[in-house]
């Protein structure tokens, strides 16, 4: 995600020029607990709807779970809602599932 933002900054030697692109992480003392999921597990449909593959309790099935998404940290994507802790996703193959698919778990 992007957002426009002003910020006021030292620019002494005049290095940073308007218009140009940058990346600002905002730190916080507040720390809260998130349940993230690495970001290539995450998958969008032709509406932009993300979702992820869920295993089910068997193993050998996944189930596509739409999913919200939150701040992305580091490699890995906060999920918000649709998904609970300690449910297994399918983070490598995905592009090739549909809903239903039987899949096996390598690890």
């Amino acid at each position: 995600r992007s957002f426009s933002v002003k910020i006021e900054i030292d620019n002494p030697k005049m290095m940073i020029r308007p218009g140009m692109i940058a990346e600002v992480k905002i730190m916080s003392e507040n720390k809260k607990e998130v349940l993230s999921v690495p970001v290539e597990a995450i998958q969008h449909d032709f509406n932009n709807q993300s979702f992820v593959y869920v295993v089910d309790n068997s193993g050998n099935k996944a189930f596509r779970r739409n999913v919200s998404l939150g701040q992305l940290i580091n490699d890995k994507i906060e999920i918000t809602s649709g998904l609970s802790e300690n449910e297994i996703i399918v983070t490598g193959g995905q592009q090739k599932l549909v809903d239903g698919s039987i899949i096996s778990i390598s690890k």
